[in-house]
């Protein structure tokens, strides 16, 4: 009834998924502030402390690269992310590497990252774009070259609208 017996170890794993190359001229917004906030006094430095932070459920990632952004947002308690490619962008410009994993593979389609606590699965990419008010699905995939990650996208893709890939 909720009573654990003796010590409790906990497991964790923790790595980190590094852009490459980022434009250094980014711009990170907040969108959809919440009503309660934070404060964070910690350590002996005033002029460090934080307060009145308030949590927000987007964060905007605007020109991560030249002409490409991200969303960052939280969907039933999960974090999720797409990828805005606007017109002149270039797609093979979006990448990244994991830093801190036990092996990373594509296996049927999806991206298994191998930690010492079991696997994070990235579902296949989803990616779209609106053409003429119609939702017109465009074919993409993971790249993996080492712990580089990046993708490709089907010949349908119209480089004139903004494509969203949802890894």
């Amino acid at each position: 009834h909720g009573q654990v017996a003796g010590p409790v170890t906990l497991k964790y794993h923790a790595y980190r998924m590094n852009f490459v190359n980022p434009n250094p001229e980014m711009r990170i917004s907040d969108a959809k502030p919440l009503s309660h906030y934070y404060n964070y006094f910690l350590g002996n430095d005033q002029s460090r402390w934080k307060n009145s932070i308030h949590p927000a459920m987007n964060v905007n990632y605007k020109n991560l690269y030249q002409q490409i952004d991200a969303h960052v947002y939280s969907e039933n308690g999960n974090m999720k992310y797409d990828y805005i490619v606007h017109p002149g962008a270039n797609i093979k410009d979006l990448a990244f590497v994991y830093e801190g994993v036990d092996d990373i593979k594509i296996h049927k389609k999806c991206l298994s990252i191998q930690t010492s606590v079991g696997d994070n699965l990235e579902m296949v990419p989803y990616a779209y774009q609106y053409i003429n008010d119609e939702k017109i699905e465009v074919p993409c995939e993971y790249v993996l070259e080492k712990n580089k990650m990046s993708f490709v996208v089907g010949k349908n893709y119209n480089p004139a609208y903004d494509l969203v890939i949802d890894p």
